[in-house]
């Protein structure tokens, strides 16, 4: 019989996941150290050499128990998050939007400023800037912002096509408008951003298998497989910019009173909201045109959830049960469907809590183990996964 060859472990990789387990413990809240050894199956001896690592760079704090109980208070362990912060920077057509996140994960801020049609590069930049600058507010320092594009963007950073910003086609967004941000940047797609922000913090927390229905100046899908939004093997999946039989905003004969305004889906669906018949009816009448292929994308993708997002959502309970109808009776297992509760935020929102994860995770990684959590540290490191995408895209 051929002699086996046993190996040892390793000492220096069982150390980097060991203390990737306790932080990963520690992340679901402060812990004493018996409950973090049976988090974590370490006994003391490695688990205190663990603790004193993590407290010398800056990741552990220790206190003691104020429960009252009887006896020497126990020692209680907690994660040391450091000040500063995360953004999502929504950037498309007619709208720029910032939102601002700590590093504990709490929404700070939501910015917007509205474009006009036509703007010009030096405007949607100088736009970024501002809601950028106000989103911060003299805020802790920038540590990353997660950049979300309206648009395909390839693996080398540039935009392949974007239909509401063809003057950036062929251009590197982080390029053009990193400068305007002012800090390490990295580029998602908006509707993946949006899935990803459901799926988090949204109307799809509960579901892995998502299907995002975003209905407003250029509908489009988000997908979501096993909690990992789909791209597609071109990065076009949802993309429906090159579909004739769903119409833009300029094709929708609803909106042809407002055509005229700077904002044509915002004014129809204001006059809806303040009463307009009409309006209501032709809407009505745009979305059931759309329903039935609606209903062959559910079929084909079979989610466990479908949200209704977008411009229309104001809206949504006026054409909701119809939609769910038409779906219901086009597939074989109905799905739950359901109007997103985030606003038009939403992928700013995504962008910003997949700059949280992409931060976290290249300062502690299972292989590679947890450094020191500083500034300057991640700054010296790689992003970690991007968790919008099968691979990071554009990152500065």
């Amino acid at each position: 019989m051929a002699q086996s060859t046993l190996r040892r472990a390793d000492p220096n990789s069982v150390r980097k996941w060991n203390e990737f387990l306790v932080v990963s413990a520690l992340d679901e809240g402060p812990r004493r150290i018996s409950a973090l050894a049976n988090a974590t199956g370490l006994t003391p001896a490695p688990l205190g050499e663990v603790l004193r690592g993590l407290e010398a760079k800056g990741w552990v704090a220790s206190s003691r128990s104020t429960d009252g109980g009887p006896g020497r208070p126990a020692q209680v362990y907690s994660l040391v998050i450091p000040k500063g912060s995360v953004l999502g920077i929504d950037v498309g057509g007619r709208a720029v939007r910032c939102v601002r996140f700590d590093l504990e994960g709490s929404l700070q801020a939501k910015v917007e400023r509205r474009l006009p049609r036509g703007v010009d590069e030096d405007l949607r930049t100088r736009a970024i800037a501002e809601v950028t600058d106000e989103a911060l507010g003299g805020a802790a320092p920038l540590w990353l912002a997660g950049l979300s594009v309206t648009g395909n963007v390839g693996p080398d950073g540039l935009m392949v096509e974007s239909a509401a910003m063809p003057e950036v086609n062929g251009k590197a967004p982080v390029t053009l408008w990193g400068e305007a941000i002012g800090a390490r940047t990295f580029v998602v797609n908006d509707v993946r951003a949006a899935a990803y922000a459901e799926h988090l913090v949204g109307a799809a927390q509960d579901h892995g298998d998502i299907l995002l229905i975003q209905l407003g100046r250029r509908p489009t899908l988000g997908l979501m497989f096993d909690g990992v939004p789909r791209g597609g093997a071109h990065g076009g999946a949802g993309d429906l910019s090159h579909n004739h039989f769903i119409p833009t905003e300029v094709d929708m004969d609803w909106l042809e009173p407002f055509m005229d305004s700077d904002d044509p889906i915002g004014d129809g669906v204001r006059a809806i909201l303040d009463g307009d018949q009409r309006a209501l009816a032709r809407m009505r009448s745009y979305v059931a045109q759309m329903a039935p292929s609606l209903a062959l994308t559910t079929a084909v993708v079979d989610p466990g959830v479908v949200v209704v997002a977008g411009a229309l959502t104001p809206v949504a309970h006026h054409f909701m049960d119809d939609l769910v109808t038409t779906i219901s009776e086009n597939v074989a297992r109905t799905p739950s469907v359901r109007v997103s509760e985030l606003d038009q935020f939403s992928a700013a929102v995504g962008a910003g809590l997949a700059a949280l994860q992409r931060l976290k995770s290249s300062l502690a990684d299972p292989t590679d183990g947890v450094h020191p959590f500083t500034l300057e540290s991640f700054a010296a490191r790689p992003l970690g996964e991007d968790p919008t995408a099968s691979e990071a895209r554009g990152s500065a």
